[in-house]
């Protein structure tokens, strides 16, 4: 059975007060499970997507804005639909290419593959849209204007997207997108993976923080506080 939660509306914050990162506040309608694993009417929560995820998502996956959007809504709910008792099976089945077995202090550990331990930057991409298909049987984080597109169809109503917030604000690169994928690249290759690349060096706001702040971007901070949003939007909940 797979449940929706719904997008009801998306709000530019800034995570940590004034001087934060921004991001965007999520509200979503989900159903709530009661304790004896029923489903029951939706409740408000809101979950805050770091405005940075979108552009280290798209660069960690070579995923086009759309995909990474969809990978960044359901990552919250990736672990709790994974522990739903209908998805016992689904994790027996998908467990040999999202997950490898590592040594740490000499113990055998089940890690889920990520583009930091993957063998390839593509096994890694793999694993990630595996985990998200499986998740999608079962959650599926929709906007509200999908559900209003399939019961007002008849009325010839143009309906907004709460989404169209995430698409115009997102503040993605190209020049933000080679960084980070330079990033990633040193950062594997410090544990020996890549090695048929060409050497790769962190960028310079990611060696020295203190230059700069690599989860800020330019104009985002200004624009934010420009909009006088209620202080509660700042609060990490």
């Amino acid at each position: 059975m797979t449940h929706e939660f719904v997008v009801e509306n998306v709000v530019e914050i800034l995570i940590g007060g004034d001087l934060g990162h921004p991001a965007w506040r999520v509200d979503i309608v989900k159903p709530d499970i009661g304790v004896d694993g029923h489903w029951f009417n939706g409740t408000l929560h809101n979950q805050h997507i770091p405005k940075a995820a979108m552009e280290w998502r798209m660069a960690e996956h070579d995923m086009g804005l759309e995909e990474a959007m969809d990978l960044l809504l359901h990552e919250p709910f990736m672990t709790s639909a994974m522990q739903l008792p209908e998805a016992e099976e689904d994790m027996k089945r998908i467990s040999s290419s999202t997950m490898m077995t590592m040594k740490i202090k000499g113990i055998d550990v089940e890690k889920p593959i990520s583009v930091y331990n993957a063998e390839s930057v593509e096994e890694a991409t793999r694993a990630v849209r595996t985990r998200l298909s499986v998740v999608k049987r079962r959650i599926q984080v929709v906007s509200r204007v999908d559900q209003d597109q399939r019961k007002l169809a008849s009325t010839g109503k143009e309906q907004s997207d709460p989404l169209d917030v995430i698409r115009r604000t997102h503040n993605v690169t190209k020049n933000g997108i080679k960084e980070k994928k330079e990033y990633v690249t040193a950062l594997r290759q410090e544990q020996g993976l890549d090695s048929h690349l060409p050497p790769a060096k962190l960028p310079a706001r990611y060696a020295d923080p203190q230059k700069s702040n690599p989860f800020k971007e330019d104009g985002a901070v200004q624009r934010i506080l420009e909009q006088k949003q209620d202080p509660t939007d700042n609060m990490w909940f």
